[in-house]
């Protein structure tokens, strides 16, 4: 089964830092959800306020907050 990559993105605008994650056990052709995302967040940097994560097979991301995240179509 192959695993679905995501780009992480955190940090300030004029100097992020991005990173691809794999996630275990999601397929490549299920589409991102907030949860999805939060779990890529947490993979990545160990918390998830104020991080991006894309999923640019289906060209869509997340913006993760404290308690939400807001869906962003580009």
């Amino acid at each position: 089964m192959n695993n679905k990559t995501l780009t992480v993105v955190a940090g300030p605008l004029y100097n992020p830092i991005r990173t691809n994650v794999q996630l275990n056990g999601v397929g490549p052709e299920e589409r991102l959800t907030p949860k999805m995302a939060q779990r890529a967040a947490k993979v990545a940097f160990g918390h998830c306020i104020r991080v991006t994560v894309w999923d640019h097979e289906y060209n869509l991301g997340y913006r993760l907050y404290q308690n939400s995240a807001r869906k962003l179509i580009p």
